[in-house]
């Protein structure tokens, strides 16, 4: 009878303070369900597989065979109706359309279901990744997954079941035609909970950076950003940003709300991005024509300096 008093006191504690309620989760680092308190949500946030991840252009190896991806109808606006949504974490639209997209480096071909946007607050940046430890305004994610999968949950289990495109995002004075369609339609999805259909789609390729960088990428083995963080994501960032302007950029930061209409509380959804996570055993690739630092390959470099000596020496004698 202790033993089971016991435990619906714990239930009850639970409940109160918000942490049962299973993948109810939050970016309040201050808060029981803020991103450190993510792997008691769900095991798998505490994976040695864990997206985001700071690439670290020092530490990287170069993979030639990392080239062009192959964009199929990313260049057309679609005859679909894509929805703009307000889930409480972050800004989605899913997509519709024949769209898919395969080499590069993938093992087979993937079909892109929803993009989203992950933003920092007005005075601060807020993308997931990182680059050399520079972090940018937001962060776009572009989610696809196997073509032979007909939803997202089937292919999370499939170690390789989801192919995500993150593009960096790099605020500027003068607004991006691009995404007009998405900021136009954000002060109708200010709350969470809310929904519209887009009046018009447009060439998804629109979203991805021009087409001279769309060889210049980072691949790699991680997870999703969210709870449950399934390890079943092939990561693709992108090196090249894209532009957002300042206003447009507001408009995320400063007036989509994490509460739905009629609660209580009203708060602003700010800072919706995962700290980077350790990379553990993986290794980062470089596409064939991304940036490598080659100052970081030290020891390439050791080996190089410890035998110009013997080197030096050999000539010396041959000169003899």
């Amino acid at each position: 009878a202790m033993a089971l008093r016991s435990s619906l006191v714990l239930l009850v504690v639970c409940l109160a303070t918000g942490i049962a309620s299973e993948g109810e989760f939050c970016y309040d680092v201050t808060s029981a369900c803020g991103p450190s308190h993510w792997p008691d949500l769900d095991s798998t946030c505490g994976g040695k597989e864990q997206s985001p991840i700071n690439v670290d252009r020092k530490g990287l190896m170069r993979n030639s065979s990392l080239n062009q991806i192959d964009f199929q109808g990313y260049d057309t606006a679609p005859e679909a109706t894509w929805t703009i949504s307000n889930n409480g974490h972050a800004i989605v639209v899913t997509v519709g359309g024949e769209m898919q997209m395969s080499g590069g480096g993938l093992p087979t071909t993937y079909k892109p279901l929803q993009f989203h946007f992950h933003w920092g607050s007005p005075a601060s940046k807020g993308s997931e990744h990182t680059l050399d430890k520079k972090r940018y305004y937001m962060e776009l994610h572009i989610v696809h997954i196997k073509s032979e999968y007909e939803d997202i949950a089937s292919a999370l289990s499939d170690r390789r079941g989801v192919a995500v495109l993150g593009v960096f995002l790099d605020v500027t004075d003068t607004d991006n035609g691009n995404l007009s369609t998405i900021t136009d339609a954000l002060p109708d999805v200010i709350y969470k909970g809310s929904s519209k259909d887009l009046p018009a789609t447009f060439p998804l390729g629109n979203l991805l950076p021009p087409k001279q960088n769309l060889t210049r990428y980072y691949r790699y083995d991680g997870s999703l950003t969210t709870p449950g963080c399934n390890e079943a994501v092939i990561w693709t960032v992108f090196e090249s940003p894209i532009k957002i302007g300042l206003e447009q950029y507001k408009l995320f930061a400063d007036t989509i709300l994490s509460t739905a209409d009629g609660d209580s509380s009203t708060e602003k959804l700010i800072n919706n991005f995962r700290s980077v996570q350790e990379l553990n055993s993986r290794t980062v690739y470089a596409s064939r024509d991304a940036t490598v630092l080659s100052c970081g390959n030290i020891p390439l470099l050791s080996f190089v300096l410890s035998v110009l000596p013997f080197l030096a020496m050999r000539l010396t004698w041959a000169g003899q």
